[in-house]
């Protein structure tokens, strides 16, 4: 993918690397380490027997996540989409692809519905146990959309039908987002916006979109209102958007509603650290998509405001290396994260204010969870690896190129002639500019440049030897005065001489 004839320094001095963005990631998660050593050992040691359960838990997954990134980070992000040589197929996409797809269907055919804190996770099966591990593939599942799909646009740019190819990358990849959504109705609005993200992103017409948003937002008003009208029978899903439709209810309870009065609580600059009183088993599993909550009642206003800079500055920053990646394929993987990390905020932030129905989604690096932040790590493992191929391109001369014959310079006396101009009777000579001189007229001054510079120069050394000589004229021939022997000549009057 890089451009015809230029090539990348191997110079590792002349290497960038993002910094900037490596440390606001750790910064961000120390945070989520430090909160979770505030919030969560009431709950583990309830539940466990352990109040620092989930503290040490969390360290483990950031020492892990960190390393992995910086892996990532060194691997040439070129070699995802390395196609063989006769029928141009990615393999190691196309493994990923199989692999996502067989974990979403072993999580709805086995998957199981407990958490480590209690036994339920709201009725959503997202966990696949997978011997002493538990997973959550959906996670997994928006790392490989990003990769997938970002090489896939790519692709597409080089096909004649391409909104055949399009149709064919919309059905492939979305049958991986409707079995997300079976298993969480979150996972699978965060796979479709990636994908839509992305088209929109290297699509010229832009009309189309606005009218799936428009379709999408009508037929989320029209979910609602079916709520609303029926009651919370039904799903699980549709309790909770009766529940968020109907917190001002006296027999509602739910962590959204819980989640107001920790940030009603707060005030400006928060109760402190470990004093947060919602945190005592009022708000369930208030570490995980619930922590911004309490973050808000012990930090305050100040703390939350602080946090949310924090993550734009984040996404500013990816923002920056998509905009200067070296090509296209490099540019969708950062937007593709940009999404991600940029929505999932979002959703987390709109749940805890009540602007949302209660979901699973987490706030990024900050809730605990292994599955979210390992991949979360690997997505800027990635985008790392983007900014340090940024710049420094230097010009070489490819197999394919022949060298060019450098030109002697020439000397102003060199210079080639100009073509011959036709006349009536046939061609004229021209002589070259510089020697090609007009005529001198008697009395006008229409002497070329040259001939006036030469003939003040003769004269000034005409005068300098007729002072040696003793014999200074009171003028020079050229109607000059010679003050000193190498002064610049003053003009004098002919009358006043």
């Amino acid at each position: 993918m890089e451009p015809s004839g230029y090539q990348y320094t191997t110079d590792k001095r002349k290497r960038y690397y993002d910094y900037t963005l490596l440390f606001m990631v750790i910064a961000l998660m120390m945070v989520g380490i430090l909160m979770i050593a505030s919030i969560s050992p009431y709950n583990a040691a309830k539940y466990l027997g352990n109040s620092t359960f989930y503290t040490y838990r969390q360290i483990r997954y950031v020492v892990v996540g960190v390393a992995g990134m910086i892996a990532i980070s060194l691997v040439d992000y070129r070699l995802y989409a390395l196609e063989t040589p006769k029928k141009k197929i990615p393999l190691l996409l196309v493994g990923a692809y199989l692999v996502i797809l067989a974990l979403e269907v072993a999580v709805i055919a086995v998957g199981r519905t407990d958490s480590e804190l209690s036994g339920a996770a709201n009725g959503a099966s997202r966990w696949l146990a997978i011997g002493p591990l538990k997973l959550q593939p959906g996670e997994f599942a928006k790392l490989f959309m990003i990769v997938i799909a970002a090489y896939a646009m790519c692709r597409v740019n080089t096909y004649r039908g391409r909104f055949k190819a399009l149709a064919a990358v919309c059905v492939l990849l979305g049958l991986v987002g409707v079995l997300a959504a079976k298993e969480s109705m979150t996972t699978g609005i965060i796979l479709f916006a990636i994908l839509g993200g992305l088209i929109f992103a290297c699509s010229k017409k832009k009309f189309l979109f606005v009218v799936l948003l428009a379709v999408g937002i009508f037929a989320v008003v029209l979910l609602v209102r079916y709520v609303d009208h029926n009651g919370a029978s039904g799903s699980f899903r549709f309790r909770r958007i009766y529940e968020w439709r109907h917190l001002t209810d006296e027999n509602n309870v739910g962590q959204v509603k819980q989640g107001l009065y920790a940030l009603s609580s707060g005030g400006l600059f928060g109760k402190g650290l470990g004093n947060s009183v919602q945190k005592l088993g009022h708000i369930p599993e208030v570490h995980t998509d619930m922590i911004f909550a309490c973050i808000v009642e012990e930090l305050g206003l100040v703390g939350g405001t602080a946090l949310i800079i924090l993550f734009l500055l984040l996404l500013w920053r990816i923002a920056i290396v998509a905009i200067n990646a070296p090509d296209l394929y490099g540019t969708l993987l950062c937007y593709g994260v940009l999404i991600h990390i940029g929505l999932q905020v979002c959703i987390n932030i709109a749940v805890v204010t009540g602007t949302f129905p209660s979901t699973g989604v987490t706030l990024p690096f900050i809730s605990y969870g292994g599955s979210s932040l390992l991949v979360l790590c690997a997505e800027c493992g990635v985008v790392l690896n983007v900014s340090r191929n940024i710049g420094y391109r230097k010009r070489v001369i490819l197999a394919e190129e022949e060298p060019k014959e450098e030109r002697p310079k020439r000397s102003f006396d060199e210079r080639p002639q100009k073509p011959a101009k036709k006349s009536f009777g046939g061609l004229r000579k021209v002589k070259d500019d510089h020697k090609r001189k007009k005529p001198e007229k008697r009395g006008t001054k229409s002497r070329t440049r040259s001939d006036r510079y030469d003939k003040a120069e003769r004269d000034l050394l005409e005068a300098e030897a007729a002072v040696r000589r003793d014999e200074t004229p009171n003028l020079t021939p050229g109607g000059y005065r010679m003050d000193v022997v190498l002064g610049q000549p003053s003009r004098k009057d002919d009358e006043g001489e």
